[in-house]
């Protein structure tokens, strides 16, 4: 589990990716539509912690987790990379700014998430922006 001195005061921490977890990194949007059919799908048992910087998502998953390649859509952060860890008691209520849209305690014991089910999901999110939109005839 990532626990951080910092959040015992109430402060923001600085989370080393490459360790203990590496993490993806997503515009709100795509995240949002993503969790959507992660959801809808009855995978919320597999999502780990997702942490929002403004307009930008971080999805928390195993080290290592870029075996195969991601979607242009997301940013991979492994070793070397830093994801800020808002305090604890900051959640999706919090319209802007850094905060979490799944806490700590929303993951229960599953820290990071299921690497599997967000590459699908965030494919099919690509997939939908990449696709020919049918119009009608001349």
């Amino acid at each position: 589990m990532i626990i951080a001195p910092e959040w015992l005061a109430g402060q923001t921490a600085t989370l080393p990716t490459g360790e203990h977890f590496d993490a993806i990194r997503l515009a709100q949007h795509h995240g949002e539509d993503a969790l959507a059919l992660l959801t809808r799908f009855g995978l919320v048992s597999r999502i780990g912690p997702i942490v929002a910087d403004h307009d930008q998502w971080y999805v928390l998953l195993p080290a290592g987790s870029d075996d195969e390649p991601w979607p242009d859509i997301v940013h991979y952060l492994a070793h070397g990379a830093t994801v800020a860890g808002p305090p604890p008691q900051s959640d999706a209520s919090d319209p802007a700014g850094l905060r979490w849209i799944r806490t700590l305690m929303d993951a229960g014991s599953r820290w990071v998430s299921d690497p599997s089910i967000w590459r699908t999901a965030v494919e099919v999110v690509a997939t939908t922006l990449t696709a020919p939109t049918n119009s009608p005839g001349p």
